[in-house]
């Protein structure tokens, strides 16, 4: 199926509130799971064994996840998928030296990704109007 698209907002940490994309590839697997990569590529989502809940972390950090160890800045629920139906709210988050409940942080849209629109430029033509650049509907 499609990949999947997961976006989180309400935390102080700004780099959190983002787009995440799944990636399912084996590589990318923690845990048995898939991961979720924010769209700038700095911040990752990903299921904690350990804890049983889902944690957000910098993707510096992906090679010691993998490895076994669970940084993180935040933590969802116990529990609860990341894909839950009515969205995941009610995060923790690691701001100002110490753990803070954040009731409205957490998962605001869930959905397919939905792929970049393909275009093509022509070029080299006699009539002129037909070197433009034209983008798929």
């Amino acid at each position: 199926g499609p990949l999947r698209a997961v976006t989180l907002q309400g935390f102080k940490r700004a780099k959190m509130n983002a787009q995440y994309v799944e990636r399912r590839r084996s590589e990318f697997l923690v845990n048995g799971c898939e991961t979720y990569w924010s769209t700038c590529g700095e911040s990752m989502l990903y299921w904690c064994k350990k804890e049983t809940r889902w944690k957000g972390s910098r993707t510096a950090d992906f090679e010691k996840i993998k490895a076994g160890a669970a940084p993180c800045h935040i933590g969802a629920t116990k529990m609860l998928h990341v894909l839950a139906p009515g969205f995941l709210r009610g995060w923790h988050e690691w701001h100002g030296g110490e753990w803070t409940l954040r009731q409205d942080a957490g998962v605001c849209s869930i959905g397919p990704v939905t792929p970049p629109l393909r275009t093509v430029a022509l070029a080299g033509f006699v009539r002129v109007g037909m070197n433009a650049t034209y983008t798929e509907r």
